[in-house]
């Protein structure tokens, strides 16, 4: 559920954004767009500093109950430090099926996420004539879909892991399910001849993207709770890079044509990289702690422990477990 919500947040601003900056373009002054986004960041900045804490049970806003919870059960990892960097048991966790499942999904679903939101608007314009501004707020459509579907997958996911189906399980269910829509939505635009008709497609797609966020994102920090930020730092490297050069193909083949059959090619070639996907992530995929990322806090982060929590079992701050405080309240 913590995943879900983050993910939801990622999205939906995007879509606000969106809508923010083409009224603003039209009715305001261009320029005002930069005020209105940079200030909200700036205020964001205060909001943040206001409520973010080093662990989750220094939170203010937590009941006795929530605080007892994450001193007994919680992630029990070490503070990032250039010694846990320096220690992490590199061969093996570039040698790992589970870390290389998470950068095959990271990476398609990088480069499926601009074809589905930026690009797609761009195949529009260079296959059917349509310009951007006569589809006005719609570019907002695949954003919004990405944020309500995530919020679903997280209930999903978590119904089915509560039923009694296995974390592993519930992770490549999910993704699966995502991978394979995705996969045929994008294959049948091959065939299509009408705007309206794949954008349908592609906002069913953008929308089990979404879904599927919370198959592959929690993958990382259930396998590896120690080393997530590693991890994590792995998968947005090759993501990028494939989307580097997914888009450099583009601009080579469809931006050079500018024509339907051009497009067509491009989605045709995306929907079964994600059948590939599938495949590799339904082999590799393990979301059980593995062997090399056990670990305990080290004394030296034990010591720096403030003192109302010094007969508690120390436990370093992660973004899935505050989130997952932040839920709870």
């Amino acid at each position: 559920m913590a995943f879900s919500v983050l993910s939801a947040g990622s999205f939906f601003a995007p879509a606000i954004s969106s809508a923010v900056t083409a009224t603003t373009i039209c009715y305001v002054k261009w320029d005002a767009v930069f005020y209105i986004i940079g200030g909200g960041g700036m205020l964001w900045t205060v909001v943040w500093f206001r409520h973010f804490h080093d662990r989750p049970e220094l939170h203010p806003g937590l009941t006795s109950e929530e605080r007892d919870y994450f001193r007994k059960y919680g992630t029990n990892v070490r503070q990032g430090s250039v010694e846990l960097f320096r220690k992490a048991p590199w061969k093996s966790i570039l040698t790992s099926g589970g870390v290389w499942a998470a950068v095959t999904a990271g990476s398609v679903r990088t480069v499926a996420n601009a074809l589905l939101t930026l690009q797609q608007f761009q195949y529009f314009q260079d296959a059917f004539n349509v310009m951007i501004e006569d589809v006005g707020f719609l570019q907002a459509v695949p954003y919004v879909l990405f944020g309500v579907t995530s919020m679903v997958g997280g209930v999903v996911s978590r119904k089915l892991i509560t039923c009694g189906l296995s974390t592993t399980a519930t992770r490549k269910t999910v993704s699966s399910a995502c991978f394979v829509t995705v996969g045929a939505c994008m294959t049948t635009v091959y065939f299509l001849q009408d705007w309206v008709t794949a954008f349908v497609l592609l906002s069913a797609a953008a929308a089990m993207q979404g879904f599927g966020a919370v198959g592959f994102n929690p993958l990382m920090s259930d396998m590896t709770p120690q080393y997530t930020g590693i991890v994590y730092g792995i998968v947005i490297t090759v993501s990028n890079l494939a989307a580097t050069l997914s888009s450099t193909f583009i601009s080579m083949t469809a931006g050079k044509y500018q024509s339907l059959e051009s497009w067509q090619t491009v989605y045709l070639l995306s929907g079964v990289m994600y059948f590939v996907a599938c495949a590799l992530f339904g082999i590799l995929a393990d979301a059980s702690l593995q062997p090399w990322a056990e670990g305990t806090q080290s004394k030296e982060n034990q010591n720096t422990d403030v003192e109302e929590d010094s007969d508690s079992d120390a436990t370093a701050d992660s973004s899935t477990t505050y989130l997952l405080a932040a839920y709870r309240r």
